[in-house]
């Protein structure tokens, strides 16, 4: 997506009423974009559009141009909805950007994980992306452009205990996304993958959304939804003759980190470097 002429663009952001996405959400529209969120928090998608206005004065004057609807990214026909909807808000354009990232998270083995937490789990973090996907490629396909960004994460790349359905729904993420770009390339339409390790988000204190319950998790050494963000928006803002795959951001503090090379083959590497791109 060519950021460099000045003129807005229309971004879709699923996951946009808490951490990444909202943080997201808030640095386009301080740039002027225009933007349609998506989530399933009334209150807290109508805080965040509101935030987002303020950001920048020409939104408080047409308040059309930041936007918000609800639903369930893993159900086809609130896919369907909330695309077909953003189209029509914005008279027929279809968004320059999709930021796919909604996503849940039980942790537990295999033993200790119910079949409904593992549904629950494959069908936001994997069809979601999956529906999101193949409704809006063909938009994007038939203008010659567009930028898809999945947020996935270093449990893609890598496994850890207690989190093996969170690390397959990942795994499967980065086979949806890797593949498509081949199938799309040479289209106009880029695909890329934010990697964050551990992010301090709204998550880790809340028992209903999987995480733990409030003061339970250290999180003073994550990455911030800030930081994650960040990596999103270089994949965005990246130069017409760039195509970023992926953008892997480890914790500075890790002492060791570990790579996936093109064949997939971990690799451990001595270093605190936060960020690489492929």
């Amino acid at each position: 997506m060519d950021f460099g002429d000045d003129s807005p663009k229309l971004a879709l952001i699923t996951g946009a009423s808490s951490g990444i996405g909202t943080a997201v959400a808030l640095k386009l529209a301080e740039e002027g974009h225009h933007l349609y969120l998506i989530g399933r928090s009334v209150d807290s998608l109508h805080n965040v559009e509101e935030d987002c206005r303020n950001t920048y004065m020409e939104f408080q004057h047409d308040k059309s141009l930041v936007q918000h609807g609800i639903g369930d990214v893993g159900d086809e026909r609130d896919c369907e909805r909330l695309v077909d909807a953003c189209v029509s808000h914005f008279k027929g354009r279809a968004p320059d950007v999709a930021v796919l990232n909604a996503g849940v998270g039980r942790p537990g083995a295999v033993d200790e994980t119910t079949v409904e937490d593992f549904d629950l789990i494959m069908k936001t973090n994997v069809k979601g992306v999956f529906l999101f996907m193949r409704k809006l490629l063909p938009l994007m396909k038939a203008r010659g452009s567009g930028q898809i960004v999945v947020t996935s994460s270093v449990l893609g790349l890598r496994t850890c205990e207690k989190a093996a359905v969170y690390c397959a729904s990942k795994y499967a993420v980065e086979g949806l996304v890797d593949a498509t770009r081949k199938d799309f390339a040479g289209t106009g339409v880029k695909l890329g993958v934010c990697n964050p390790a551990a992010v301090a988000t709204p998550w880790w204190e809340s028992k209903q959304r999987g995480g733990w319950e409030k003061g339970e998790a250290d999180t003073s050494n994550f990455l911030t939804a800030d930081d994650v963000a960040e990596g999103i928006m270089s994949i965005i803002k990246q130069s017409p003759m760039c195509d970023i795959g992926r953008v892997v951001m480890e914790n500075v503090t890790v002492k060791k980190r570990r790579r996936v090379d093109e064949e997939g083959e971990g690799k451990q590497l001595a270093g605190t470097g936060d960020m690489h791109m492929t």
